[in-house]
């Protein structure tokens, strides 16, 4: 359920001065501008959080970190999966057109009532733009190979979500050739995108000091944050800052960029770095100070480690 507008906790400014190969960053008691300048960029942004409606779409929908649909094992059949992602696919039966009701469950505990789609819908969205040949079956005994769904039926699958893993609502279609089926989440997922606030203002710089973006969330404890943060090659005195209100975790980080005239690639470097939190994150969105969009926790390589 969505926090209450009334803050629980008052507004917590945090810097952390990271050393850098290309310098090293300073305290906030040498030069209070960096914390100024981010500040002011997050007040903004938590501000317009809490005013709109983006709180209200981020505890009712879901915000997917991962692609909607799990591929089956393809290897009975190799060609169908460029046959999928061709969009050479094909119904041999009718599918089911009524939406539905479901629960989305994240992984500490919390439930969200959410509307499901119906498999004909979530087949149309699941299916790529015909394009190229048809490719042509292992054995070359038939024309084109086409994935061909033969029925569907309702099911749960992970889901990577903005707010954690969680079990979702899902379709399972059933592919003709191959023993495993096609999964395809059935709610209608919110792109972070959407969840970028429409009317801030825009970037504050002073001087040569610029705000950093924030890349994606590495993992949290009950006392801290790991976000990547992405700067320049040449940028010096990185340091890594946090807002933290009842409603939301506004994250970020300020840069000194080189001198004007100054020879760099413009090669983006990433820095993980950690922030304390006053209290655990809960439900709360992590938003990128720059843009004000919710981040996303970081899909690992299959057979990495979880988020921490």
């Amino acid at each position: 359920m969505p926090r209450p507008t009334t803050a629980l906790l008052a507004p917590v400014l945090v810097a952390v001065a990271l050393a850098t190969g290309c310098g090293s960053g300073t305290t906030d008691t040498e030069s209070d501008l960096p914390a100024t300048l981010f500040q002011r960029r997050a007040e903004q942004v938590a501000d317009a959080w809490t005013r709109g409606d983006l709180l209200r779409r981020w505890h009712t929908g879901v915000v997917a970190a991962q692609d909607l649909t799990n591929d089956p094992d393809w290897m009975p059949r190799p060609t169908l999966k460029a046959s999928f992602y061709n969009g050479w696919i094909r119904t041999a039966t009718a599918l089911p057109t009524t939406p539905g009701k479901g629960t989305v469950r994240y992984s500490d505990g919390t439930t969200v009532a959410v509307d499901t789609l119906g498999a004909q819908t979530a087949y149309d969205q699941m299916v790529n733009p015909r394009s190229g040949l048809c490719p042509t079956a292992d054995d070359s005994g038939i024309g084109c190979d086409w994935l061909t769904i033969t029925g569907a039926r309702r099911v749960t699958t992970s889901l990577l979500t903005a707010r954690g893993p969680a079990e979702v609502p899902a379709w399972s279609f059933t592919v003709q050739g191959l023993p495993d089926p096609l999964v395809r989440v059935a709610v209608a997922a919110v792109e972070p995108g959407d969840l970028e606030p429409v009317d801030l203002p825009s970037l504050p710089v002073d001087e040569r000091q610029s705000l950093l973006t924030g890349q994606d969330v590495i993992g949290h404890t009950p006392t801290s944050l790991t976000v990547t943060l992405g700067s320049g090659a040449c940028d010096t005195d990185l340091r890594a800052h946090v807002l933290e209100t009842n409603d939301v975790v506004v994250v970020g980080g300020t840069a000194l960029s080189p001198p004007s005239g100054q020879m760099c690639n413009s090669s983006l470097r990433l820095e993980e770095v950690t922030v304390p939190l006053e209290a655990e994150l809960g439900d709360r969105p992590v938003v990128d100070a720059a843009s004000g969009r919710p981040l996303l926790p970081r899909v690992l390589p299959q057979g990495a480690a979880p988020l921490r």
